[in-house]
């Protein structure tokens, strides 16, 4: 007799694109898109007890900026709109020892920035804002590209961009600008042994990429030029495959919201916004007035995680979250400041002061691009 054949069983596949958009609605509802933004800075080392820390530098060269607390700007013990900061401090840097009043040159100017406790924190995030500008522009302007550019330039996947190929060759023309073999080897060792130290991996892929399309030539300006500025900064129908690569960009672009926020905040605005690349490495700490002013009053709260906190409890915090870090992160750690652009400094300052206690040096002033 012959056997009967058994039949494959067929697995119903037709719910499939409700249970994908069940898990994109979850996506949506339960992550953010990780991306963070900011004004990154490297906070002092903490000072010991009674240590008094001694600069030498040149009166001349230090270019002085200060905030009271009715948000006023005093620069150069003369009052100044904020708008006429940026071009105050490209004049002082780039002076090259014209004014005897002002910087000798680039490399030894810098820029003390001071604000009074009461200043308003969004006002705070603007002059930096201005005084990195000021850097920026004086870069952009000594490679021969426009700010925007410049900043573009640091972004994942810019040296890439046609449009941004085209300026870099018209630069290297107008510029005759060459590299000989033993600058560029120098170049690349210096690269190897100190990358995984100080970070450059990016900077080395950057230049290797460029490395025989004649975009080096940019390449090596631009670290140059930075130098010389130094700012101590499978087949399935359209629906389905249109909600699983959505469901894809969202499993990959998000993270979940580890935070029940008690506090609001509504980030300042400011034009010089870096990407944190390893995000991995950034803990957050949030101020701004409570969302239940009943219960906790209406004055600005420090939170992190999920709690409220004074500042002498950030050390503790910063320790447990160091625990949370692979040992290859812990020296890549960055603290972003999420705080309310109504609050005022003094409560910033307070937690600075902190995390320099801590040794989380690494900060970054959260904050939106737009109008300010």
């Amino acid at each position: 007799m012959k056997k009967k054949k058994s039949e494959v069983q067929e697995i119903n596949a037709s719910s499939m694109a409700d249970i994908a958009f069940l898990l994109l609605i979850f996506f949506l509802v339960t992550t953010t898109i990780a991306s963070e933004k900011g004004l990154p800075i490297l906070l002092p080392p903490k000072r010991e007890k009674d240590e008094l820390t001694e600069f030498k530098m040149k009166d001349r060269n230090v270019f002085k900026v200060l905030i009271n607390s009715r948000n006023q700007l005093l620069v150069e013990d003369e009052p100044m709109r904020l708008e006429d900061l940026r071009k105050a401090a490209m004049d002082f840097i780039d002076n090259r020892g014209r004014d005897k009043e002002s910087s000798e040159n680039p490399q030894e100017a810098a820029v003390s920035y001071k604000s009074d406790r009461g200043t308003k924190y969004s006002i705070y995030v603007r002059v930096l804002d201005e005084i990195k500008a000021a850097y920026h522009e004086l870069r952009a302007k000594k490679l021969g590209v426009s700010l925007e550019d410049y900043l573009k330039f640091d972004e994942k996947g810019a040296m890439d961009d046609p449009k941004f190929q085209k300026k870099v060759k018209i630069f290297a023309q107008e510029m005759g600008y060459s590299i000989s073999q033993e600058t560029m080897k120098k170049y690349l060792n210096f690269n190897a042994e100190k990358a995984g130290k100080e970070g450059k991996g990016k900077e080395v892929r950057a230049y290797q990429k460029a490395r025989g399309s004649g975009k080096e030539l940019f390449v090596e300006k631009y670290y140059d030029v930075n130098r010389e500025y130094p700012l101590r900064i499978s087949e399935a129908e359209p629906t389905k495959i249109i909600v699983f690569m959505l469901l894809f960009f969202f499993m990959v672009t998000t993270k979940m919201r580890e935070t029940d926020m008690l506090v609001n905040v509504a980030l300042p605005s400011a034009s010089q916004l870096q990407k944190i690349e390893n995000k991995s490495a950034v803990s957050y700490i949030y101020v701004g007035p409570p969302k239940q002013p009943g219960k906790f009053g209406k004055e600005p709260r420090i939170q992190v995680n999920d709690v409220f906190v004074v500042p002498a409890d950030i050390p503790q915090f910063i320790s447990e979250e160091r625990t949370k870090l692979r040992e290859d992160q812990k020296n890549d750690m960055v603290v972003s400041l999420k705080v309310d652009r109504a609050a005022k400094v003094g409560l910033v300052t307070d937690v600075k002061l902190q995390l320099r206690e801590a040794d989380a040096r690494q900060i970054n002033y959260a904050a939106v691009g737009g109008k300010k």
